[in-house]
């Protein structure tokens, strides 16, 4: 038995022509005649009494009618669902979290989530040093991070890529945040500097390795925040940053001329997750609108 045969029933039934049926199912007439027949064949009895004046179902046609149609309405939706994971319309994406200095990637997801209300997010913390790790062996499908943190990682690729401007933050009772006034680079560099730990796929050293301050390294982005709210340093972060930081800490803003952070989603190529598919695809749509 299969799914066309019932199809094809369920129309003959329904118009009592196998005629009006083929143009239902839009085949041609011997094709419903023929498989309601082999249909007949397998279950042992008739549906349709032939005669005269036209079809007219059995008394176990119209049995089996209301079990078919019940039927084909449970495969058809079956059939929707998975051609809705398939195109990454439903399904789960699991998202790299860095914690409370994310900020600046959570309007993109709330409209991705907007138009994918039905892909289920979940999100998995992210250790900085082993991030590259994290992606490749699929602990998470895709994480907002910085390019050149991820960027020797093989087969891995970037959505949504985007320079973004530099600031410093501090805590409150740092001398240089209650000053109120911006820092240059090379001022920066003579400060004690806390970063996250360099991911193994980083591509190269951070220019920020220049200059007499010292440098202190946590393995997570809030950890850094920690360090930092306790003025054991400042942490180099992306502006829009500003918006997460606690009232502990204050911004400095960057001035004069300094480098400038690539950031966007790193996803791994050989990843067949048609969520992430879909995301990646929502990204690029989304760039190509800025």
């Amino acid at each position: 038995m299969r799914i066309e045969q019932l199809e094809y029933f369920v129309a003959a039934a329904e118009t009592l022509s196998f005629t009006e049926a083929a143009r239902r199912c839009r085949v041609a007439q011997p094709a419903i005649s023929q498989q309601i027949h082999r249909l007949e064949g397998e279950l042992g009895f008739e549906l349709f009494s032939r005669g005269a004046r036209g079809l007219s179902l059995t008394d176990a046609g119209r049995l089996c009618y209301r079990d078919a149609v019940e039927t084909v309405a449970r495969l058809d939706q079956a059939r929707r669902r998975a051609a809705s994971v398939a195109c990454g319309s439903t399904g789960s994406l699991v998202v790299g979290a860095c914690g409370p200095t994310q900020g600046s990637d959570l309007a993109i997801l709330r409209d991705f989530m907007r138009e994918s209300p039905a892909v289920e997010l979940s999100f998995c913390g992210v250790n900085t040093r082993r991030q590259a790790d994290q992606l490749a062996r699929g602990a998470f499908d895709v994480v907002y991070t910085d390019v050149a943190q991820m960027g020797a990682l093989e087969g891995a690729a970037f959505a949504g890529v985007a320079g973004c401007d530099l600031c410093l933050m501090a805590s409150r009772h740092d001398p240089a945040a209650r000053r109120g006034a911006g820092m240059t680079f090379d001022e920066a560099c003579d400060q004690t500097l806390i970063f996250a730990e360099p991911s193994d796929a980083a591509l190269g050293p951070s220019p920020f390795q220049r200059g007499a301050g010292k440098r202190l390294y946590a393995d997570t982005q809030e950890n850094v925040q920690l360090m930092v709210r306790l003025g054991m340093g400042m942490a180099i972060a992306p502006e829009g940053v500003a918006t997460s930081a606690s009232d502990d800490i204050r911004i400095i803003p960057a001035r004069g001329d300094w480098p400038r952070l690539e950031l966007g989603w790193a996803y791994m190529t050989d990843n067949p997750n048609p969520a992430l598919g879909a995301f990646v695809a929502f990204l690029r749509a989304h760039a190509e609108l800025r």
